[in-house]
């Protein structure tokens, strides 16, 4: 997962600061909106809590490599049904919005 990379057109962002591994750090996330079924919302929550402390509810723990240049690219390996890495979320939000939208 590559924490903050994900924003969804048309919805406010918001910084949320940690530490971890003695390393602080900036989760930039959405700001999800009220309307979103509680399933997405428990995602959105799970994604903040990965990104924020290192360990997803699904039992996945982040990766951090040796740093190059200073720089570090985060990962972790999510189970197959979970909602918080990047591509799983956005197609539950368009499924979502999808059906929203339907006439």
């Amino acid at each position: 997962m590559e924490a903050g990379r994900l924003f969804v057109a048309g919805l406010p962002q918001q910084v949320v600061p940690f530490t971890l591994h003695g390393q602080k750090g900036g989760f930039v996330t959405i700001v999800p909106p009220d309307e979103w079924p509680d399933y997405l919302q428990r995602a959105w929550q799970d994604r903040k809590q990965a990104s924020t402390t290192g360990s997803c509810p699904c039992g996945a723990s982040i990766v951090l490599p040796m740093p190059q240049r200073g720089l570090r690219a985060a990962s972790m390996e999510h189970e197959d049904d979970c909602l918080v890495p990047d591509d799983a979320f956005l197609y539950a939000v368009g499924r979502w919005a999808q059906r929203r939208d339907a006439p």
